[in-house]
């Protein structure tokens, strides 16, 4: 991943549920993107009768939940829907949903939540490769400076117990800012920022969001 720009934060404190913290002000961190004029697509690879995780579609602008539905219709292959398995499926309409985006020149932001909790582990065996895929067609579909210092992306986990992972993307104009952040200590709540410095930084609205948390686009202070 490091060839898309991604930098380790191996200090990353996770959470086991980091909906309580994207969801802490009630309103939910991706329908505070569709206030603002983006377009949402938000989903996951868990049945969406069964997972807290739920898209709602009846809120313009937010995409995605019927996506989720799907995977709910075949319990003997739970891993697949069709001749996909179903992080592939999921990939590929967020993908869709992306290069229709940028034809139609809209603001845009996602949230793909990919369970990997089955016991065969066989989607954790592909995901690397199927995450590269998804990455690399991203990349191609974008021009060079969307890319580059557009394109915020940050690839983690719920685990609080075993290794929680924080890679992000982040825009070339933040790179040195990031690189001195990589050893310092990060929580959910200062992901939570990151995320909404993305808003922050292409609107006039006021900041009626404050909350603990530093966005790591900004130097964070010594521990």
């Amino acid at each position: 991943l490091e060839s898309f720009g991604f930098k380790l934060f191996p200090n990353y404190v996770g959470i086991e549920n980091y909906f309580s913290v994207f969801n802490r002000t009630g309103l939910g961190l991706w329908q505070e993107f569709v206030e603002r004029g983006y377009e949402v697509f938000q989903s996951t690879s868990t049945c969406y009768d069964t997972s807290e995780f739920k898209s709602d579609n009846s809120v313009p602008g937010l995409h995605g939940g019927q996506v989720s539905k799907a995977f709910c219709f075949d319990h003997d292959h739970p891993n697949c829907l069709g001749w996909k398995d179903k992080v592939s499926f999921l990939l590929d309409t967020a993908g869709q949903f992306i290069q229709q985006r940028l034809h139609q020149g809209d603001r845009w932001a996602s949230l793909i939540t990919i369970d990997v909790g089955e016991e065969t582990e066989t989607l954790v065996a592909s995901l690397d490769r199927t995450l590269t895929i998804f990455l690399k067609k991203v990349k191609k579909i974008m021009s060079p400076e969307q890319w580059s210092n557009n394109t915020v992306i940050a690839l983690f986990s719920d685990d609080a117990v075993n290794n929680p992972v924080l890679l992000l993307k982040g825009s070339e104009t933040n790179d040195v800012v990031l690189q001195k952040n990589q050893d310092k200590y990060v929580t959910p709540v200062d992901l939570l920022q990151t995320f909404r410095h993305v808003y922050r930084s292409i609107s006039n609205f006021d900041d009626e969001n404050q909350d603990s948390g530093i966005p790591l686009q900004t130097k964070l202070p010594p521990e």
